[in-house]
């Protein structure tokens, strides 16, 4: 049995792809009558009253214990309820960025049970499995290596100030958000082994709900050799972009979700036709991830504890957050 734990949008958009693969489930959500609406939706059971009741009905047994379980609840919520299931749950799969702290996230990857392999804890970046990001992996297999990136991670500043969003989630946006675009160049270019922020003019003047600073720009190398630089502003507008120069050859992803290539004498993008999927209704890359949640992460696209641990110690670096 899978447990999904949560009843807001992102625990729908699970709910859909779990569905489409016709798999049964379990909703685990603090408020009743809430959760018992959001399991009749989907045509499942639902346990109200929280992950901290369905783990004590499992020890006393009442309920069978969970093969994996899915967390998608707000952010601040995701290192507690993954400390909760790994009494009960061999595989657990925490919605980016797994938590609000570094040091939860690193209390999560040296729990024993995770250090001896005993269970396992995965973090939820499905840009990881955009068919976008698909074939470009495919490419720098084939076509590498990658030479140098260019990553921004600007932000609809307005938009993004008007969201209901908790502040302290607010307050971690590199990590709630942009880490997506990060994340993209070291998974596709290693990981980075030298970062230089540009400190000397500090990050930009602090916000009201951005508190460590507002512009953030540097440059590093990763593991496989290449050179990047990044871009992100929260004083002003944009959006993101990764831009992956190869051998002759440039690769954009602008949104992420597509693809396109500059080669030759010209500096025009051409779009390159991706392979339409099944599960085009699915939320983008959704549906390949749960399926490599419940392969066993047979190809290593899922980051493990450890790999965001470190992902989220980097990402303080950059945006002054505590390590």
């Amino acid at each position: 049995m899978i447990w999904l734990v949560g009843t807001g949008p992102m625990a729908r958009d699970y709910a859909q792809v779990l569905r489409h693969l016709n798999i049964d489930f379990l909703v685990i959500g603090r408020d009743s009558a809430k959760t018992a609406a959001f399991a009749a939706d989907f045509n499942q059971s639902g346990r109200g009253g929280g992950v901290e009741v369905a783990v004590s009905e499992v020890k006393a047994g009442k309920l069978p214990a969970p093969s994996h379980a899915i967390v998608a609840t707000q952010i601040d919520a995701l290192a507690t309820i993954g400390r909760q299931l790994l009494a009960v749950c061999g595989t657990i799969l925490l919605e980016k960025p797994g938590a609000l702290e570094a040091q939860d996230m690193r209390q999560l990857a040296e729990h024993p049970d995770i250090t001896t392999g005993k269970r396992h804890i995965y973090v939820a970046y499905n840009r990881r499995f955009l068919p976008s990001v698909s074939e470009l992996r495919r490419r720098i297999k084939t076509e590498g290596p990658v030479l140098s990136v260019i990553a921004e991670f600007d932000e609809p500043i307005p938009r993004i100030e008007a969201l209901s969003t908790d502040a302290a989630i607010k307050a971690r946006w590199g990590y709630a958000n942009a880490s997506h675009v990060l994340d993209l160049v070291w998974h596709l270019c290693g990981k980075s082994v030298q970062h230089t922020p540009a400190s000397s003019m500090g990050r930009g003047d602090p916000l009201a709900w951005h508190a460590s600073g507002s512009v953030f720009v540097g440059s590093g190398a990763t593991s496989s050799g290449t050179q990047y630089v990044y871009h992100g502003n929260y004083a002003s507008v944009g959006r993101w972009r990764l831009a992956f120069s190869l051998p002759k050859r440039r690769y954009l992803l602008m949104p992420l979700e597509t693809l396109e290539l500059v080669e030759g004498n010209s500096v025009m993008p051409t779009k390159i036709d991706l392979a339409q999927s099944a599960s085009d209704t699915l939320k983008p890359g959704l549906r390949e991830q749960v399926e490599a949640l419940l392969n066993g992460n047979r190809d290593g696209l899922l980051p493990t504890a450890a790999d965001q641990t470190w992902h989220l110690s980097h990402l303080a670096s950059i945006f002054g957050y505590p390590a």
